[in-house]
């Protein structure tokens, strides 16, 4: 076997993407039998400070000019929100709202009072899109 090929399979390996079996129950016919399905295991996450210094290792940033950076990113994400506008990310995607709200027979019935939840939708961009199309998974152990 080629060095590449063994480098190129332990990476694969430690960048797969775990998943475990987990049982469901059918809610539509609760005596159908159950039905197995992968899940994807968290493994850890990472935090604002955590990414505030991933970024500043990686610019010419400090740290506290990254959070400062974020925290205007959220408000100004927040306020074309607010506005109705779609907030257009580059290559990490889009976020728009959206709402539920209670149907009604005709368009003079509904009214701001018929909205029942507003949400963030987020829409995945070239970059992130690229990402998902490539994982590969790794069935691990349902116990750990």
């Amino acid at each position: 076997m080629s060095t590449f090929i063994l480098i190129f399979l332990i990476f694969n390996f430690f960048y797969m993407i775990k998943i475990k079996s987990y049982e469901k129950v059918n809610p539509r016919d609760l005596n159908a039998p159950r039905k197995h399905y992968a899940q994807y295991v968290v493994t850890d996450k990472v935090d604002f400070a955590e990414l505030t210094e991933i970024i500043a290792e990686s610019s010419t940033l400090m740290p506290e000019d990254i959070t400062g950076v974020l925290i205007a990113l959220e408000r100004n994400i927040i306020r074309a929100l607010h506005n109705g506008r779609i907030v257009q990310l580059g290559s990490i995607g889009s976020l728009r709202l959206s709402i539920r709200a209670e149907g009604k027979d005709t368009p003079e019935e509904v009214s701001a009072l018929d909205v029942r939840k507003a949400k963030v939708n987020y829409y995945a961009g070239k970059g992130i899109s690229k990402m998902l199309k490539n994982l590969t998974f790794r069935k691990i152990d349902s116990a750990a």
